[in-house]
């Protein structure tokens, strides 16, 4: 017998069901009762996944010329470059920082597929800062499998999290909702 976490739908509402899958030939319900329509996924799907923040820090400024590299007016090296020394201490080790036409990607080592994390300056608010993890889907397809990433996702989240706010340096951190995301 196959076993799996259900999101059921009940009175218009959908709800987590901690029930079991009955998978024999002939079952039309789950061990709660639900109807064999249900549909089963894995509870990493429904995770909320923390994968691009802001905050506002005048510890990061462009260095000299900065933009240029970038594109104009972009910038994020000075915080790439902090971020890839505090990373290792939190279980990151890093691979490179290195200059994107968006921005500053710090590649950090992982054996399963490439993860990485952007940083860029943002305009929205006066000294600025928009990073972003990438994988950002809670798998990754590899060859002819799909690997969990969500876990990898939330611990590096929070080791990025921990760093900028132990360091004194950020204000107003705050991760984006998948909402603002899909209005990107």
């Amino acid at each position: 017998m196959g076993t799996g976490l259900a999101t059921h739908r009940h009175d218009g509402k959908q709800l987590l069901a901690g029930c079991k899958k009955k998978s024999d030939p002939g079952v039309k319900a789950t061990a709660c009762g639900a109807s064999a329509e249900t549909v089963f996924e894995s509870p990493i799907q429904r995770l909320p996944m923390r994968a691009q923040f802001e905050f506002v820090s005048a510890d990061f400024p462009p260095y000299p010329g900065e933009d240029q590299q970038v594109n104009p007016g972009r910038y994020g090296i000075r915080l790439a470059e902090f971020l890839a020394q505090e990373l290792p201490a939190h279980g990151f080790p890093v691979c490179s920082v290195s200059v994107e036409d968006w921005g500053v990607k710090v590649a950090l080592e992982n054996a399963a597929y490439p993860l990485w994390l952007g940083c860029g300056n943002y305009e929205e608010h006066e000294n600025g800062f928009l990073c972003f993890i990438e994988p950002s889907t809670p798998f990754v397809r590899k060859w002819l499998r799909e690997l969990p990433n969500a876990p990898t996702v939330e611990r590096l989240a929070t080791a990025v999290e921990t760093i900028l706010q132990s360091s004194g340096k950020v204000s107003n951190l705050r991760w984006w909702s998948e909402n603002e995301l899909r209005r990107i």
